[in-house]
């Protein structure tokens, strides 16, 4: 019997970070994943890089960011 084979990709949120608190420089320019891996955002300025984003948790410059509002 054959047997399907899964893709997937594990992301681990142990410690997620509200938007308000991420410690990233105005000027550092980053990209902005979705928790499932999709490209959003290219290469935008930190300060601004959720801006418009809905609700959820999101991968901004290597930092796991919740936005709540």
């Amino acid at each position: 019997v054959p047997t399907a084979e899964v893709n997937h990709r594990i992301i681990s949120f142990d410690d997620v970070t509200n938007v308000d608190e991420v410690n990233l420089s105005a000027d550092q320019v980053v990209d902005v994943y979705t928790a499932g891996g999709v490209c959003l955002r290219r290469r935008v300025n930190a300060d601004g890089a959720t801006d418009g984003l809905s609700k959820g948790l999101y991968i901004v410059g290597n930092r796991k960011v919740a936005v709540t509002e």
